[in-house]
C-alpha cells in the first residue's frame, strides 16, 4: 500500500507540474494574442489618423490656395477702384476748369467769333508788274 500510495503522489506531482506547465503556456499565449490584437486594434485606430491628418494638410492646401485668389480678386478690385478714383477725380477738375472758364467767360465782353475766309486769287499780271517795278525802281537808285 505504500507502494500505491508513492506511486499515486508521483502521479499526481506529474500531473500538477504538467498542470502549472500548461498554465504557463497559456499565460504566454494569451499575452502573446493580447499584444497581436493591440498591435492590430493601434493600426486600425492610426489608420483614420492618418486619413485625418493627410485630410488637414489637403483642407490646409486648399484653404490656402482660396485665401490667395480673394487676396488676389481684392487686389484687383482695389487697383480698380484706384483707377475709378482717378478718373472721378480727372472729372471733378474737368468740371471746376468748365465752372470757372464759364464765370471768366460770362465776365468777359461778348466779341463776334473770329471767321476765317478765303484769300482772294491774284492774278499773275500784277505779280509780273510788281517784278519789274522792283527791278526797274532798283536800276533807277
Amino acid at each position: 500500500m505504500l507502494e500505491w500510495a508513492a506511486s499515486m503522489e508521483e502521479e499526481i506531482q506529474f500531473w500538477l507540474s504538467d498542470a502549472e506547465l500548461k498554465r504557463e503556456n497559456a499565460r504566454t499565449y494569451a499575452a502573446k494574442l493580447e499584444a497581436t490584437a493591440r498591435g492590430a486594434s493601434d493600426a486600425l485606430m492610426d489608420q483614420p489618423r492618418s486619413g485625418a491628418e493627410e485630410l488637414e494638410i489637403r483642407m490646409r492646401t486648399d484653404s490656402a490656395e482660396d485665401i490667395r485668389k480673394i487676396l488676389a480678386d481684392i487686389e484687383v478690385a482695389r487697383a480698380s477702384a484706384e483707377d475709378e478714383l482717378e478718373a472721378q477725380r480727372s472729372l471733378t477738375e474737368t468740371a471746376r476748369i468748365r465752372a470757372f472758364s464759364s464765370s471768366f467767360n460770362a465776365e468777359l465782353p461778348q466779341e463776334k467769333p473770329f471767321e476765317f475766309t478765303a484769300a482772294p486769287a491774284k492774278k499773275r499780271a500784277s505779280a509780273k508788274k510788281r517784278t519789274s517795278r522792283s527791278t526797274s525802281g532798283r536800276k533807277s537808285s
